[in-house]
């Protein structure tokens, strides 16, 4: 399993760690994460629902519509592992 930081997530997406940790308490039900060694950290997964939820905001949804969006779909990484 791959596991990135929050300061990871932040970098990823294009968004102040702030902000990351504000739509972390927003949207905790959403977002797949692991505790290991008492820190959070999160599933690659996580990557792609943040950045969903980051396109909602730069279209003006409001929380709600985003919480009702991200129950209706679903997050689907795959990854090759005959790649190089």
């Amino acid at each position: 399993m791959y596991l990135i930081s929050l300061n990871g997530i932040s970098q990823i997406i294009g968004v102040p760690q702030n902000t990351v940790e504000k739509w972390i308490k927003d949207f905790s039900s959403f977002i797949p994460k692991s505790k290991l060694n008492h820190a959070i950290y999160f599933e690659l997964e996580a990557i792609e629902v943040f950045t969903f939820i980051k396109d909602c905001f730069e279209r003006n949804y409001e929380k709600l519509r985003i919480r009702r969006m991200l129950a209706n779909t679903n997050f689907v990484l795959t990854i090759n592992p005959y790649r190089d």
